[in-house]
């Protein structure tokens, strides 16, 4: 008790320094950093920053030193002694800030710092020299969740293993139940590993790219427009319609799905391409090979623009007389499955194609 007699902190104090080392202790578990900034804004309620940096070094020595072990082959000491030039040139300089600053003005400028790199790593910043270095990403969620980290990382071309939280999941094909062992089989080398090709899409100085597909629509509900498609400069036909859909292999199975799309296997190098509500009684889905060069020129709609979305986030605006490109991108998206994946047990499972619907219900 003297040493926590030294701090004189009472017994709910107590309690609250254990709550949040263990929150943050949770967070650096998930994210590989944030301990010290959390503790840092937790602990200024109740103590002094002069105080306060002494207690986190100490946290920070006790958690890394058991890592030391297993990253021990991994440490890019080049990196690490950047990192101690900054520490040697910045020890200095943050004593005398601790000891001659008013605390009042220390806890609000540790405040704004935390404030101020929060608002970075929202607005997506991140570490590259970490993202190229990792080997694996573990992603938790439905198909949606693992759609956002291909975003993220699909520059590094690491590869994705989804593990299913959501609904469907033809992504996330692997179910939290069985999580350890398929872990383990990875680690093993036992696993499959799936190139998924992504869609692109060029138009007025923009460019935005996709797993799934992208939607041109009209951009006002239940209102046609008018566009013509081409492919490799040969017109397949010009009509009036909500919009198109320009879906991937892995997209056949979301939303194109959803407006009468063919389902697509995988493996295949093809665009799915769906109109949408069209005015034609003959309009189908087509599928061509996507090697082809495509592009859908906008001739008219209800508003003086249309809309661009790509894997159903924000909409971008394009005005008519304008064209869309759609190629498809250099880099994929590689997906990490287990050994024994199979596709159309997938369909059967997800889709409910060995539903017996004619089968008598039994009471």
């Amino acid at each position: 008790m003297d040493f926590l007699s030294y701090f004189q902190l009472s017994l709910i104090e107590i309690y609250y320094v254990i709550f949040i080392v263990f929150i943050a202790s949770i967070i650096r578990g998930f994210n590989g950093f944030g301990f010290s900034a959390i503790c840092i804004s937790g602990f200024s309620f109740i103590l002094p920053a002069i105080e306060i940096v002494p207690i986190i070094l100490a946290l920070e020595v006790v958690i890394s030193i058991f890592m030391v072990p297993y990253i021990w082959n991994k440490i890019d000491w080049r990196f690490v002694f950047k990192i101690l030039l900054g520490i040697i040139i910045g020890s200095p300089i943050g004593l005398y800030l601790l000891k001659y600053l008013n605390p009042q003005t220390t806890h609000l400028s540790v405040c704004l710092l935390i404030i101020f790199f929060s608002i970075l790593l929202m607005k997506g910043f991140s570490n590259q020299k970490i993202n190229k270095s990792l080997d694996l990403i573990v992603v938790f969620g439905g198909d949606g969740t693992l759609l956002g980290a291909a975003r993220k990382f699909i520059e590094n071309e690491t590869p994705i293993l989804g593990i299913n939280m959501g609904a469907v999941g033809f992504l996330t094909d692997i179910n939290i139940e069985n999580f350890e062992s398929v872990i383990n089989d990875v680690f093993r080398g036992d696993y499959i590993l799936e190139e998924r090709s992504l869609v692109e899409a060029q138009f007025s100085d923009q460019e935005a790219f996709g797993l799934n597909e992208v939607v041109i629509h009209s951009g006002s509900y239940a209102q046609l427009m008018r566009f013509r498609l081409l492919i490799d400069g040969k017109t397949v036909y010009e009509q009036r319609s909500d919009g198109l859909i320009v879906a991937t292999p892995t997209g056949s199975t979301a939303y194109a799905l959803s407006a009468g799309g063919s389902i697509v296997h995988p493996e295949l190098n093809v665009w799915n391409i769906i109109p949408m509500m069209s005015q034609s009684l003959s309009s189908r889905p087509l599928i061509v090979s996507n090697i082809k060069s495509m592009e859908i020129q906008l001739i008219e709609g209800p508003l003086d623009h249309a809309m661009v979305c790509v894997d159903g986030q924000k909409d971008i605006p394009i005005e008519y007389n304008n064209s869309i490109h759609i190629s498809k991108k250099q880099s994929s998206l590689k997906i990490i499955h287990p050994a024994n994946n199979d596709f159309y047990e997938a369909c059967r499972e997800k889709l409910g194609w060995s539903l017996d619907i004619t089968a008598k219900k039994t009471h």
